[in-house]
């Protein structure tokens, strides 16, 4: 499966020093239908704003019925989501205290909606 984001088939040559020789480099045309990768692509960004307008109304329902305290505690937790997908999608590294940090708040969030 090739890639949008990947140069697939770049030939390139080298300088005497070594180095890619960027001047001359060809890259051949990959072979996808462009318009079923638009329509994915339309498809995936209708699917994330549904999400995001779902996630909206419910952080608006929680402020007006549940306790502020904790909703506001646990949103503020926000930023564990995003480093878990940067580590999940595209397979950053995260360091041994980042997550330390992510199940220390797990289990904080986890304490606040028991009690």
């Amino acid at each position: 499966m090739s890639s949008v984001l990947v140069a697939t088939n770049a030939h390139l040559g080298a300088t005497p020093t070594g180095h890619a020789d960027l001047e001359h480099a060809t890259i051949e045309p990959v072979a996808t239908p462009a318009a079923a990768s638009r329509a994915s692509s339309w498809w995936l960004a209708i699917g994330c704003g549904a999400l995001d307008a779902i996630a909206n109304v419910a952080l608006v329902l929680a402020l007006r019925i549940g306790d502020l305290a904790i909703v506001s505690a646990l949103t503020a937790m926000y930023p564990a989501g995003t480093i878990l997908l940067a580590a999940l999608v595209l397979r950053e590294r995260i360091a041994p205290v980042q997550w330390i940090g992510l199940a220390l708040s797990l289990a904080a969030g986890a304490m606040l909606a028991l009690g």
